[in-house]
């Protein structure tokens, strides 16, 4: 549903986000940051075993960043400081270049300040997600961001353990929406299955899977499909106001469209469509290299779309994405910048970048202003508040 009406004034208590979401066209559209934990490492520098193990220095940056930088929302990803597998933490070392966690069990995390996080089993288990020990009825989310989540007793702690499994990730939601009186919208970011598959079976140990298992592969990302489900209803009870659904980091867009079609979709739809059921909107972050699919992007259902990165890392330019947004008639358009410019350029070159966004995008409401994807570790804050209200204004 396209937003109609007149342009509304501040109302103390309604963020942007929800004002949008109602249908109100706003003088300014909303401005949501991604910024992931090498980000907030590397520009605040707090201490790594403080962010990565105390639940409220993580939520107090990102409350800290929002407020600095004029956003109107921030998309949380992953999940925050909570339980750890076996048990907790014995012992921890490192500095904030590369910190590690060593468990009780004798597993051991790696924190580095840029990258994603590693996991370490203990020396006599691994990982069991390969073609030959796969079973969907074991599954219930895997994270790329956290693969230490990935061990069968965590899936089935968060299976089984309803609200309290889940802790990790709806406790950052909580305390960031507490910390700001809600006036900054929280937007959890959910991997679709097919991506959780890829980051833990890599991209040929996937393609082996629906290649040579196709019925198990169906089966695999419809459990996959429940418990991301189940998991992005426990963000909304948090206070996330728009869950964040993609493929973006994992590049599953290069799937060929019959095989996207086939695999993927079905799971994809069911899933938007479930969340939409209980009153969670849905903006589906399209993946790099989807050209070929874009029309079927668009009919899946979501509330929004969050433009991928533009070319030479994808292939969907922003002016094709405003294109075939504008006629299907629905729907917000979050996006419009390029995570490399905000890392590379000037300050003062990304301010006219966003004043001729924010020109050229006048009478496409509604839209969201934003990165293509999370912000790169490397990006100077001053660059970000260039983006925002504050900085270019």
């Amino acid at each position: 549903m396209r937003a109609g009406g007149r342009v509304t004034p501040e109302e103390p208590g309604r963020n942007h986000l929800r004002r949008l979401l109602a249908g109100e066209v706003l003088g300014n559209p909303p401005f949501f940051a991604w910024p992931p934990a090498g980000f907030l490492l590397e520009a605040y520098g707090p201490d790594p075993e403080g962010f990565w193990l105390d639940p409220e220095v993580r939520a107090g940056l990102l409350a800290r960043f929002a407020s600095e930088v004029g956003a109107d929302g921030v998309v949380i990803a992953g999940p925050g400081p909570g339980p750890f597998p076996d048990g907790g933490v014995l012992e921890t070392r490192g500095d904030a270049d590369l910190f590690q966690a060593v468990m009780k069990g004798g597993s051991r995390i790696e924190f580095p300040s840029r990258g994603k996080p590693r996991y370490f089993p203990p020396p006599e288990e691994e990982l069991p997600w390969s073609l030959e020990s796969l079973d969907p009825d074991d599954l219930f989310y895997l994270d790329p961001l956290a693969p230490w989540a990935g061990t069968r007793e965590r899936q089935a702690e968060m299976k089984k353990g309803g609200e309290k499994g889940l802790i990790p990730y709806t406790d950052s939601v909580k305390r960031l929406v507490k910390k700001t009186g809600g006036k900054t919208a929280a937007a959890g970011f959910l991997y679709d299955p097919l991506s959780q598959l890829m980051g833990f079976m890599g991209f040929e140990g996937l393609i082996e899977l629906l290649v040579t298992e196709p019925v198990l592969a169906k089966e695999t990302l419809r459990a996959l499909g429940m418990g991301t489900k189940a998991l992005g209803l426990a963000l909304g009870k948090a206070g996330a106001e728009v869950l964040v659904l993609g493929a973006q980091e994992t590049d599953a867009g290069v799937l060929s469209r019959k095989a996207w079609g086939r695999f993927v979709r079905p799971v994809e739809e069911k899933l938007i469509g479930g969340l939409q059921e209980e009153g969670l909107p849905v903006f589906y972050a399209v993946p790099p290299f989807s050209a070929d699919r874009f029309g079927e992007i668009l009919g899946l259902g979501a509330e929004g779309l969050v433009a991928p990165p533009p070319p030479p890392e994808g292939d969907l330019p922003w002016e094709w994405l405003v294109a075939g947004w504008r006629r299907t008639g629905k729907g917000i358009l979050a996006g419009g910048i390029d995570p490399r410019f905000m890392a590379r350029g000037r300050p003062e070159e990304i301010a006219e970048a966003v004043r001729s966004l924010r020109e050229a995008m006048k009478r496409e409401d509604p839209w969201v202003l934003s990165t293509s994807g999370p912000l790169l570790p490397e990006t100077p804050l001053e660059n970000v508040l260039a983006v925002s209200k504050k900085g270019s204004s």
